[in-house]
């Protein structure tokens, strides 16, 4: 589980709420967000894309298919407004990575995530 300040999350979010073709969903349980997905449509090689920033479910309702449904309802979505895939990172050898695979998130080859502190 990463180690986040609420204000990094609150700022984080807002970006990815404010971002030119804005795609997301949240799962509320008695008035409380349990869940969520947010994504940005983004164009490659002509096509187009949603490039999921966050997939986020409460360790307390982890394992019910919010998740699944999340991701159900993004294809949907997506589908509905020309978008022909969606797109993420996520961190080798992780729960997440095995969520996505058993969701038929394919890994690219040739293609290597690379950053540059400035």
């Amino acid at each position: 589980c990463e180690d986040w300040k609420h204000e990094w999350a609150i700022e984080r979010l807002s970006i990815i709420f404010n971002c030119p073709g804005f795609f997301g969903y949240l799962v509320e349980n008695e008035g409380n967000i349990i869940g969520g997905i947010l994504s940005r449509k983004a164009s490659y090689q002509g096509e187009y894309e949603l490039e999921v920033e966050e997939l986020f479910v409460s360790s307390k309702h982890q394992g019910k298919g919010i998740g699944s449904s999340l991701i159900s309802r993004l294809k949907i979505s997506a589908k509905e407004n020309g978008i022909s895939a969606l797109v993420l990172l996520t961190e080798l050898g992780t729960p997440a990575e095995d969520f996505y695979l058993k969701r038929e998130f394919k890994t690219k080859e040739n293609t290597l995530f690379m950053y540059h502190n400035v």
